[in-house]
């Protein structure tokens, strides 16, 4: 089989050894038998994002989009779950105008390709809080509770909080 490379996903590469089974037994690098290839999962990974950070932290909220949609292409179903301050992400004028770095693309823009991707976004309903759901994205799926959240969390395969 050929080797493992910085392409290969992390799931495609063996665990290494530990160094009492990592012993020289002849022959070659003591290590050459653990990059070994791995088969493809038969289903797809369920990878659930919670997106936490905000306007507040600006260089940190693109991460969340950029990494849904890499772990799409990757053919993993990914949920992206924005609560907290990572809800303001899904008004207009915030996706709109929020940049992560100066002169670089608006948010918008990342949560457009995470779309595309087949990613899909969700919103945390905050007990007691109106939502004037006019003022929101059009890329946002739904509007969740935090029972639905919980629910999400227990049926992941992965759960990143970014």
């Amino acid at each position: 089989m050929p080797p493992a490379c910085c392409c290969t996903p992390s799931w495609a590469i063996a665990r290494r050894p530990s160094s009492s089974a990592a012993t020289h037994r002849g022959g070659g690098s003591p290590w050459c038998n653990w990059r070994r290839t791995l088969p493809r999962p038969t289903e797809p990974q369920c990878v659930l994002i919670l997106v936490n950070s905000g306007p507040s932290t600006p260089a940190r909220c693109a991460a969340p989009f950029y990494t849904a949609t890499l772990l799409a292409c990757m053919d993993a179903e990914v949920t992206l779950f924005l609560s907290g301050e990572g809800a303001q992400l899904a008004r207009r004028e915030v996706a709109d105008s929020l940049r992560v770095i100066a002169d670089g693309e608006p948010l918008l823009h990342f949560i457009q390709q995470a779309k595309q991707a087949g990613v899909r976004l969700l919103m945390c309903r905050a007990p007691g809080v109106l939502i004037d759901e006019t003022a929101l994205i059009d890329e946002l799926d739904a509007i969740s509770s935090g029972g639905e959240l919980a629910q999400m969390i227990l049926e992941a395969d992965k759960v990143l909080s970014l």
